[in-house]
């Protein structure tokens, strides 16, 4: 687990057995998410862009860089996509902190939590 330290800091959890450390298949894992996070937010924007637009009731912009940004992300066991995992986003266009954090399960989005 690692927390976020700064705003440029994603908080990174890591599913391990015994305490063992991360898997060379859950660092390949991280940074195929996270070196293309268009793509990562790809897999959410249907869903993510619904939510957005119910809760703060307008339109979604075109660029999704200027209403959220990657904060947090949530590493299966084995580095698998099939697994269970997360990936949060965080809302930057108001100051109430909402993150969207989209959950995983047999490699399609299952559910979107918003929190504070």
């Amino acid at each position: 687990m690692h927390d976020s330290y700064s705003d440029d800091d994603p908080a990174i959890s890591v599913e391990t057995v015994n305490g063992e450390p991360p898997s060379i298949e859950q660092a390949a894992f991280y940074r195929r998410i996270t070196d293309d996070l268009d793509a990562a937010f790809a897999k959410v924007a249907i869903r993510v862009i619904s939510e957005y637009e119910k809760l703060l009731k307008r339109d979604f912009p075109q660029n999704w860089r200027e209403t959220f940004k990657f904060s947090g992300i949530g590493i299966p066991l084995g580095g698998s996509e099939d697994q269970t995992w997360n990936i949060t986003f965080e809302l930057l266009t108001n100051n109430l902190g909402y993150l969207f954090t989209c959950y995983f399960k047999n490699g399609h989005i299952d559910y979107i939590g918003i929190d504070t």
